[in-house]
């Protein structure tokens, strides 16, 4: 019976629990991508995104520290973050992601902050510094707003990551951001790119594994931008026509309405489009 079992096991279903146990072994930190640029007809932009830095700590680091070399750790990073020292375990202690991920404790830091600490690498040993693409950014050229045409993002329901495991798309994961309104909605899939990862072997208790070098085994797979959408606008026309539209709203809101109401009109809503004559894409619209 054990001999009709182990042939079951081993070689009936062999791959199948040899691909099991590899992803035990592996454990994934998912990069995101940037999302693409939306820009007008010229190349300006109107939608990109704003590098910012954060800060963590590594956990497979301190753990292979001696208990004196892991308070000074713990007494180098509170200095350089400010942040106390009990604070920064308690941040530890209560982070939800895997074993392998550096535990986030600054988000945007400043210049002043992240700087010292990626110049001397060999005093804030634990601490990680990651510049990250991925706060969506609107830079008004010549003063355009264009709400209503670019829309916006925001973070992915529980629902669509749902939808999107069972396509089994891998553009989408449970951190990823997807446009609501506008042409970020309309051209999502082609904006938001797709995620890479990094997988770092692990041993059973979690710790990450090491090579002869010192260097974690791992498998880092870059991920993808998304694409750049030139739209048809002309930003200086999308400004002017903004300008304007919002002077005839202001000088009607002002204006008496002498023939029946008697009293400033109400101008609660106005439009404006301009079009190429000759093609007919839109060259500004508000």
């Amino acid at each position: 019976t054990l001999g009709v079992r182990l042939y079951y096991l081993q070689i009936v279903h062999g791959n199948t629990y040899q691909v099991v146990a590899k992803d035990e072994s592996m454990r994934k930190i998912i990069l995101q991508p940037a999302r693409g640029l939306i820009v007008d007809d010229r190349g300006v932009p109107l939608a990109n995104n704003r590098s910012v830095v954060d800060i963590s700590i590594d956990r497979g680091v301190l753990s292979r520290m001696t208990d004196a070399q892991r308070a000074s750790a713990l007494q180098g990073a509170s200095q350089a973050l400010h942040l106390s020292v009990s604070t920064i375990q308690n941040k530890i202690a209560t982070f939800e992601g895997g074993t392998v991920e550096p535990v986030p404790l600054v988000d945007d830091a400043a210049a002043s902050v992240w700087i010292p600490i990626q110049e001397q690498p060999e005093i804030y040993k634990a601490l990680v510094v990651d510049t990250n693409e991925v706060e969506r950014n609107y830079p008004s050229p010549d003063g355009v707003n264009a709400a209503d045409i670019l829309g916006y993002i925001s973070s992915i329901t529980a629902s669509e990551y749902a939808q999107a495991q069972a396509d089994n798309d891998p553009t989408l994961n449970a951190t990823s951001v997807v446009g609501r309104a506008g042409v970020e909605a309309t051209y999502d899939k082609w904006l938001r790119g797709t995620p890479g990862y990094i997988a770092r072997a692990v041993d059973p208790n979690g710790q990450v594994l090491l090579d002869d070098q010192g260097q974690p085994i791992q498998q880092v797979v870059q991920p993808q931008a998304g694409d750049t959408l030139v739209t048809s606008l002309d930003a200086r026309a999308q400004a002017l026509v903004e300008q304007q539209l919002d002077q005839v709203i202001q000088i009607d809101r002002n204006t008496v309405d002498t023939s029946v109401t008697h009293q400033k009109y109400v101008a609660d809503w106005g439009a404006a489009v301009v079009m190429d004559a000759k093609s007919g894409r839109i060259v500004a619209m508000a």
